[in-house]
């Protein structure tokens, strides 16, 4: 579920969304999955991430859009940002992260959200699979461990 929020244009509020996924997924729909590994699977994308994943959500949802002719390259896409975050003159974090998505949604939006959608399954997907390889193998290891220990005994 954390990287299904990770992988969406939402980087700042993706925690948030993640709480709130897991609260009605568990009070709704009695579907559980454990919050502090989702939590944490949202910081995939991050600051530092920000816009390089905006621009494969914004080039993914050109491209399942059919715009073709429309598929600006991403010092281009920096550039605009850069423009229109740097215009707006803002003081505060809060006041950039509101004035940021306004922008985004205003100027790419449709294709952002439409770009992110395969990305999030694909994602959450691998994150998945990966994390129960994960979780099977640490608990194999303990198994072999007890194993062990009791044998010496």
């Amino acid at each position: 579920m954390g990287l299904a929020w990770a992988l969406t244009p939402t980087v700042g509020i993706q925690m948030g969304f993640c709480f709130v996924t897991w609260v009605i997924a568990r009070r709704i729909f009695k579907w559980d999955f454990h919050l502090l590994v989702a939590l944490a699977w949202t910081w995939f994308t991050n600051v530092v991430t920000l816009l390089p994943s905006y621009y494969l959500f914004f080039l993914t949802g050109q491209l399942l859009l059919g715009r073709f002719d429309d598929l600006s390259g991403y010092n281009e896409f920096i550039l605009a940002y850069d423009k229109n975050i740097t215009a707006a003159g803002l003081d505060s974090y809060w006041e950039s992260l509101w004035v940021s998505a306004i922008l985004l949604f205003e100027g790419w939006g449709v294709p952002m959200l439409i770009g992110c959608l395969p990305w999030a399954g694909l994602g959450s997907w691998g994150g998945y699979v990966w994390s129960l390889k994960f979780i099977k193998g640490y608990r194999a290891s303990k198994k072999q461990q007890n194993f062990f220990k009791t044998k010496d005994k």
